[in-house]
């Protein structure tokens, strides 16, 4: 079993929800909606289940190793066209 956390829509800091839970619990109590305490800000929110996470279950990663973003837009006067679509062939009758 791991501890539940979510993030304090009011503060934006990670807050236990006091809950223990395994994947079988998770995936049934899947909608079910909580009120939790928060220890940051002092209020009771309604959180989701869907909203809650394991702590370290997530891990960050880096995306620097792709390099910079091209930019997806075509050059002026011309259409903008998405990577791997095939290109418009002419029909036969």
């Amino acid at each position: 079993m791991a501890s539940l956390f979510f993030t304090c829509p009011t503060t934006h800091q990670q807050a236990p929800t006091g809950i223990e839970a395994d994947v079988q619990s998770l995936r049934a109590a899947w909608k079910a909606t909580l009120n939790v305490k928060c220890p940051h800000c002092g209020e009771v929110h309604e959180i989701s289940v869907r909203e809650t996470y394991i702590n370290g279950g997530l891990k960050p990663i880096s995306l620097g190793h792709l390099g910079p973003r091209r930019p997806s837009v075509s050059p002026p006067g011309q259409p903008h066209r998405r990577r791997g679509w095939p290109r418009e062939r002419a029909r036969p009758f």
